[in-house]
């Protein structure tokens, strides 16, 4: 009995593979040279490009001959007329001809030195004018700067002007406040500090005095009229100490009086003298 053959049977795929990869490869390689064919130029076409460009050159240099030469016949037909005219002149006219030329020269140098002076002295005009401008600007800065120290100086004065405005009319309200305006008798006030004892008026009537101790200023107290006089006693912080026995003393000797307290020390009445004492 015979037995049953188990072997593999034999595959060509391999071969076909491979047959198919050639055929490719072949069709490849014959496309590319049909291309390569097409794309090369016949030698009559590289001649006709060759002779085209020297046909292109050689207008090009006939041009640039037919301008070189026109410029030679116009140089020529300078160089002929001024022939013609040389040898129109005679001999005798020459020295003629020559003193012309000369003159004509020295009246050109003449010329010449005459725009040079002129330009050097224009220059000379200008490094002036430069240095005129220049002073003229520092000038004009240096007055800006003076000005606005003044325009700083005139706001600084005007208020100060305005702060001693402000403080007169203060004290102008306190001196018209500190005495009885009803009153019939003339306000006399005596500006009491720890230096002075100073009298006056509010209308400026009589001059301002000033006394160097409460003891002097009463006896000159004691020679004005009782009827007639209202002492006001403006009391500055520093006179607190003798105020009210200079107030009880006036009460004693029979005037009608007046205090009002001043908050600080400025003067009233007057510049307040250096320190004197009571």
């Amino acid at each position: 009995m015979s037995k049953k053959d188990n072997s593999p049977a034999i595959s060509f795929f391999s071969f076909q593979d491979i047959i198919t990869s050639i055929t490719g490869i072949m069709f490849l390689v014959v496309m590319m040279l049909v291309l390569m064919i097409l794309n090369q130029s016949s030698p009559a076409d590289r001649e006709a490009k060759a002779v085209k460009g020297d046909l292109r050159q050689l207008n090009l240099e006939l041009q640039e001959l037919k301008e070189s030469f026109e410029q030679y016949r116009r140089k020529t037909a300078r160089s002929q007329k001024r022939a013609a005219e040389l040898a129109a002149l005679k001999e005798k006219d020459l020295p003629e001809l020559k003193k012309t030329l000369t003159l004509a020269l020295q009246s050109a140098d003449a010329e010449i030195k005459q725009l040079a002076d002129e330009e050097k002295e224009q220059l000379l005009i200008l490094q002036k004018e430069q240095e005129n401008s220049k002073k003229n600007i520092a000038e004009t800065e240096r007055i800006a700067a003076e000005n606005s120290k003044q325009q700083q100086t005139v706001r600084q004065l005007s208020e100060t002007l305005e702060r001693q405005e402000k403080q007169y009319q203060q004290y102008v309200r306190i001196l018209q406040l500190a005495w009885q305006k009803s009153s019939s008798k003339q306000p006399v006030f005596l500006e009491c500090s720890a230096n002075s004892i100073r009298s006056g008026t509010l209308d400026g009537s009589s001059p301002v005095q000033e006394f160097r101790s409460v003891d002097e200023c009463l006896n000159w107290c004691r020679t004005q009229p009782a009827g007639g006089v209202c002492f006001v006693l403006l009391i500055k912080p520093s006179a607190f100490s003798y105020a009210e026995k200079l107030s009880r003393q006036l009460q004693k000797a029979g005037y009608e009086r007046g205090r009002e307290v001043i908050p600080d020390e400025s003067p009233l009445l007057g510049q307040q003298p250096p320190g004197v004492g009571k």
